[in-house]
């Protein structure tokens, strides 16, 4: 039976024509060009959508439908063709930076909170990285597992190997819930797994594309609170690289919006 989602899914999004993108575009006063570099979606798509050979999806369709109710939240003022009347000064919202986000707020269930908070308390060297990460920073959306990229010193390894044998871990994907015998040799040679255990699903990975290994992310990670632990979340700029290397569609669709949080938040 799959499983539900644990995040709190985006409500649908009606459909975009032609002409209601148009209006969206014409309201900022850029061109195709310009519009698609705010959206950081390629200027062909923008005459796409506008000639109606496509439609908008995903993100993009998520941020033009705001666009369209609320630009005095979007647009930022200087853009020449938003009238937003008294609200022409309202820059565009900062959202909490990672440093300050917890997952509560984010409205993650508690059993990705015991997954963060075992492994935390066990003392494993992570980084926080994919569906959970962006949800972190403010992408609307769901995600089914909690999926890091850990440290692969022999210490580490003994304390997630520990973990892992603590939660009942199988290997996911597997006919009869096969038992993964989780033991350092295999976790510092198995460039992914992905685990179901009594507290959720667990993905975890020796390197992110796009990123790099457990240094690389380290490095862009920053420290976000949850249930008290201190845990190392991708930052903004380490997320973009990660999704843009992905090449997936559900990855590009989050680009766009992670761009926008980028842009919200001053970066």
């Amino acid at each position: 039976m799959p499983r539900k989602s644990v995040l709190t899914p985006a409500p649908p999004v009606p459909t975009m024509g032609p002409r209601e993108v148009r209006a969206v575009r014409t309201r900022t006063g850029l061109a195709q060009a310009g519009f698609a570099e705010f959206l950081n979606v390629s200027h062909e798509l923008v005459q796409a959508w506008e000639s109606g050979r496509r439609t908008p999806r995903g993100a993009a369709l998520r941020l033009l439908a705001l666009a369209e109710s609320h630009p005095e939240i979007v647009f930022p003022a200087s853009m020449a063709g938003v009238a937003t009347g008294a609200q022409d000064a309202v820059l565009l919202p900062r959202r909490p930076t990672p440093v300050l986000g917890t997952l509560q707020a984010m409205s993650l269930s508690t059993a990705f909170d015991a997954l963060l908070c075992g492994l935390a308390d066990q003392g494993v060297e992570f980084v926080v990285v994919g569906g959970v990460a962006a949800a972190i920073h403010g992408v609307a959306g769901h995600t089914d597992d909690v999926d890091i990229v850990y440290d692969r010193t022999p210490e580490n390894l003994d304390r997630l190997a520990g973990f892992l044998r603590g939660v009942t871990s199988t290997l996911r994907g597997t006919p009869g819930r096969i038992p993964f015998a989780a033991d350092p040799r295999t976790l510092a040679h198995t460039a992914v797994l992905a685990l179901d255990t009594r507290l959720g699903a667990l993905d975890l990975r020796q390197r992110i594309a796009g990123v790099g290994d457990f240094a690389a992310s380290r490095s862009l990670s920053a420290r976000v609170s949850v249930a008290g632990r201190s845990l190392r979340v991708l930052t903004l700029d380490g997320l973009l690289a990660a999704k843009k290397a992905s090449g997936r569609p559900k990855d590009r669709e989050q680009v766009v919006e992670l761009e926008l949080i980028r842009r919200t938040a001053g970066g």
